[in-house]
């Protein structure tokens, strides 16, 4: 019996308009160029879509110079892994999915970030999670934990505000997708991080109905109060918010006090920061100023 249902990842792109044309004009030229990309446009589909196909080549495998410094003997064999991407406007949202390498030909600048998160947030039940991947900012620690079986999302260690949650795997909640429509009680399971992996149909009108099912929860749902705080803390990924950002700051700083910027201790440097008697301040310097404030034997690190 064919498989009504397919492991994929669905990416949601952003300033990408639903137009074939606009798609294909958000892709990497150059790239496409080196897997000698072919294009088609669906039909079937009844709505602006593109299918790129095309090949990863390497004309000698890595461990081919392995082999002939352990054996002696001269081994050379090519790579070819097959590429596809489909990529298809839904309800004026725009959205990608890769067959086999396909994935690597999405620009990272054009992904959603928080897309597949945002819909795990709401769906993922929060007793049963499976995976969960964690980043500490101002420091290089990562956390990863794998529960096949799942367990509650509190007894993971957790530190809310402290910690940004990157990926959120687990058993779904109840939504009607296609792999649950013939069984509603059908258990199925997603992993939300930048794409969202899961099962989504196959054929056409199945994909869709998926998408729009998906594009219905956030757009219309609130995170489960108990995963809602993945996201109190995020990343700011976009450049040009970025650079916003960064000229309010400047600007901020240039300002005489009036409350709006304080300085925060991370939790875990809280004991050192009460046991110090003294600090220095720098900003994208070597040097330190002295703080003006009441303390003036007390010092501040600014350092970003």
């Amino acid at each position: 019996m064919t498989a009504r249902t397919s492991k994929r990842t669905l990416y949601r792109l952003r300033g990408v308009p639903p137009t074939a044309d606009a798609m294909f004009d958000a892709l990497d030229a150059d790239q496409l160029d080196r897997v000698h990309a072919d294009f088609d446009i669906p039909e079937n589909l009844g709505l602006p879509a593109v299918l790129v196909t095309g090949s990863f080549e390497q004309p000698v495998a890595s461990w081919c110079d392995e082999i002939f410094r352990t054996t002696g003997i001269e081994v050379s064999r090519p790579v070819n892994r097959s590429a596809g991407l489909l990529m298809l406007a839904v309800d004026g949202g725009v959205y990608a999915i890769g067959y086999d390498q396909g994935f690597r030909l999405v620009p990272d600048r054009l992904k959603d970030h928080r897309f597949g998160l945002s819909f795990a947030s709401r769906r993922v039940d929060p007793a049963k999670i499976r995976d969960l991947v964690s980043h500490t900012p101002g420091g290089g620690r990562t956390d990863i934990t794998l529960i096949p079986s799942g367990a509650s999302v509190w007894s993971l260690g957790i530190v809310e505000h402290a910690q940004i949650v990157r990926r959120l795997g687990g058993h779904l909640d109840n939504i009607p997708l296609t792999i649950s429509r013939d069984n509603p009680g059908k258990i199925s399971s997603a992993e939300g991080g930048v794409g969202l992996r899961m099962r989504l149909g196959v054929e056409g009108a199945d994909l869709i109905a998926d998408i729009r099912a998906i594009a219905r929860v956030l757009r219309e749902e609130k995170p489960s109060p108990e995963l809602e705080f993945v996201e109190h803390v995020v990343p700011v990924d976009d450049p040009s918010l970025v650079t916003r950002l960064e000229a309010m700051l400047d600007d901020l700083l240039g300002q005489e006090p009036d409350g709006r910027i304080s300085v925060a201790v991370p939790a875990d440097h809280w004991d050192d920061y009460m046991a110090a008697r003294a600090f220095r301040a720098r900003i994208n310097s070597a040097s330190a100023g002295r703080s003006t404030d009441d303390e003036p034997d007390r010092w501040e690190d600014l350092t970003p």
